[in-house]
């Protein structure tokens, strides 16, 4: 149960930190 909250949680950071690069992208084309 810890192991797999553990990688819920890493998959939740990826996904975060993905979301403020695409965003940090869009706002340099501007």
């Amino acid at each position: 149960a810890d192991s797999k909250n553990e990688k819920v949680d890493k998959e939740v950071k990826e996904g975060a930190k993905e979301e403020e690069e695409e965003i940090l992208i869009d706002v340099s084309l501007l």
